[in-house]
């Protein structure tokens, strides 16, 4: 094993239950031979045979490879504790059901060594359902040089900000200083992790790169938090959209903060209406729309109006109304 000083990149892979789909990923990572990129697998205290199959694949794997079991943390711990155990210059948070290209590792690799001082690193990726679809459309490429812009952290705010982007730990990679410099964790306990802290990634970055082509392969699953709405996960949203605007004391007079913490609460009210009604979902609704109108969000522009409609409406019960027209809407086109 090479010094862990000449570290340059570690992927950091959150194990629980995925004992299928990670067959598929370690088939990838196998062919990997870098010597300045290290595996950090976190059995996240699976209950199939996920970390059973991690151990076998470390005693295969001829690279830099760590094996951490531990008692079931939610995916926030497992990423948490990947982060404290990763040397490398830069982070890569890779989920055990999507899939990534060995040429694209070593094109990042390149890159971010031509290029030491860029932090943050944003990128594209696809989705798939099957490995087969990834074949069959030819999205498993070789990437024959990696392409990016620079950008300050305003900029890639403001992509952010207005949904340009999406806040997906995935979907950039990050300099390790940054969340020890920054005191950045993944908040444990939340579903939506991803929205809680990339956007103070972003923020505490001073030199972030924004490239076009597709790193990542994103695999679609019917039961997954994502597309499935429920209770907890509106909870969830809830008290991030709270922090988030918590983080932003000035909000009245900043444009980009207001499209930010707009953005991040109408997500959680939108999914309390597609859960449904009744019970604790209607408890919540009330407590993020009361929440949203005593926000004082910036007044200029076309958002400003925008989000004093809203409020009208909310004052009104007329929202309500709407947003569960919306959803009967989607409901009966998907039948």
């Amino acid at each position: 094993m090479r010094n862990e000083m000449e570290m340059i990149l570690s992927l950091i892979i959150p194990i629980y239950n995925v004992e299928v789909e990670l067959k598929e990923l370690l088939e990838r990572l196998r062919r990997m031979s870098l010597q300045n990129v290290e595996l950090v697998f976190v059995d996240d205290g699976s209950r199939d045979s996920s970390g059973g199959v991690i151990d076998d694949f470390s005693q295969m794997y001829d690279g830099n490879i760590k094996v951490i079991h531990q008692e079931n943390q939610g995916l926030s711990g497992a990423r948490n504790t990947g982060i404290d155990n990763a040397v490398g210059k830069y982070l890569w948070f890779v989920d055990p059901d999507d899939l990534i290209d060995i040429t694209s590792i070593t094109q990042v690799v390149d890159f971010l060594q031509v290029n030491p001082s860029i932090q943050f690193f944003q990128f594209k990726f696809d989705t798939f359902e099957t490995e087969g679809d990834l074949n069959k459309n030819n999205k498993d490429y070789e990437l024959d040089q990696l392409t990016a812009k620079l950008v300050n952290s305003s900029d890639m705010f403001k992509l952010i900000a207005t949904g340009k982007i999406q806040s997906f730990a995935w979907a950039h990679i990050i300099q390790k200083i940054v969340f020890t410099e920054s005191k950045i964790r993944f908040p444990v306990g939340l579903t939506f992790e991803d929205v809680a802290t990339t956007y103070k990634l972003i923020l505490n970055s001073q030199v972030l790169a924004l490239s076009s082509d597709v790193l990542y392969h994103y695999r679609i699953r019917s039961g997954s938090i994502m597309r499935t709405p429920s209770v907890e996960s509106v909870e969830d949203l809830a008290t991030v959209a709270i922090n988030v605007r918590d983080d932003f004391p000035y909000l009245e007079s900043n444009f980009l903060q207001t499209d930010f913490v707009d953005r991040t609460f109408q997500t959680a009210i939108n999914r309390s209406f597609e859960v449904g009604s009744g019970g604790n979902v209607d408890k919540i609704r009330s407590m993020l729309e009361r929440e949203y109108l005593q926000t004082k969000f910036c007044k200029n522009g076309k958002k400003g109006f925008q989000i004093c409609l809203k409020k009208m409406l909310m004052i009104f019960g007329l929202y309500d109304i709407l947003q569960s027209k919306r959803v009967k809407r989607i409901t009966e086109a998907k039948q």
